[in-house]
């Protein structure tokens, strides 16, 4: 069997981890865009990836995406990836099922859920994002402009944070995490920096058609903000979906990632 693997070369990529779990299960892992594949495993899906994906797609080849890991990037847990079947951040599918026990697993420990002060303005925090990825998945173009008004009109007072970029040098200040001590809430499209938020105890407004961490949140809607603050236990229910839709490096390498991926198709 056949993988077109669609992973640069680099350390962020662990592309060999991918090469070695895929021949576990069997596949020969392709780096060259073979014509034809019995599997594609690409990093995001924009530009010529996502075209070359929608080609096998019509073929009915399985497309699993990967992209950085939810948790894990910033703490001693070691480097994970999210993956799932045909799309990224929430869009697409994933062993939802697995979520209670990989959430224990991790052993992570959110910061009580914040409650806004009764009788103030509520205080947003729109976090702006690169916009990469597929039509529908990806934020659109001035998002974050958009939402911060839409929100000001709701009276809110919306500010912007937007999206760092990939070089340290452009990290912005103050640091996310102060960022949010300020605010009564997040809003996002659909962002990994809302996930961190809803570990720091913040409520999340989303705006996409689906995220990962959707059970845990709200739609951005105005019927929304008289629900602030939402249940504990649902936040729990997010955060579960986003322990099940990502996997550890020896995951990856071992096959079992990719496996319970495939098991899952419909």
């Amino acid at each position: 069997m056949i993988a077109a693997l669609l992973l640069r070369e680099g350390p962020a990529y662990r592309r060999n981890l991918f090469v070695k779990g895929l021949g576990i299960l069997g596949y020969d892992a392709r780096l060259d865009w073979p014509e034809k594949a019995d599997l594609v495993v690409t990093w995001n899906r924009y530009g010529r990836f996502d075209q070359y994906c929608k080609r096998q797609e019509e073929d009915g080849i399985p497309i699993i995406v990967v992209e950085n890991g939810y948790f894990g990037k910033d703490t001693e847990m070691g480097m994970h990836f999210a993956m799932a079947l045909t799309s990224h951040a929430g869009a697409g599918l994933w062993p939802r099922t697995a979520g209670p026990a990989r959430w224990r697993a991790l052993d992570l420990h959110p910061r009580p859920l914040y409650r806004p002060a009764a009788g103030y303005p509520l205080r947003a925090l729109v976090l702006g994002q690169r916009g990469i990825g597929q039509p529908g998945v990806a934020s659109p173009q001035g998002w974050e402009r958009a939402a911060a008004q839409k929100l000001r009109l709701w009276g809110v007072s919306a500010t912007i944070r937007q999206h760092p970029g990939n070089l340290a040098s452009q990290r912005l200040s103050p640091s996310l995490e102060d960022a949010f001590k300020v605010v009564d809430f997040v809003a996002t499209w659909g962002s990994g920096a809302a996930v961190k938020a809803m570990m720091a105890g913040k409520p999340v407004l989303y705006d996409a058609p689906k995220w990962v961490g959707s059970r845990g949140a709200l739609p951005m809607t105005e019927e929304s903000l008289k629900k602030l603050p939402f249940m504990e236990d649902c936040r729990e229910l997010g955060l579960q979906d986003i322990a099940a839709a990502q996997w550890s490096a020896e995951e990856v390498g071992s096959g079992q990632a990719i496996r319970s991926l495939l098991e899952i198709i419909p």
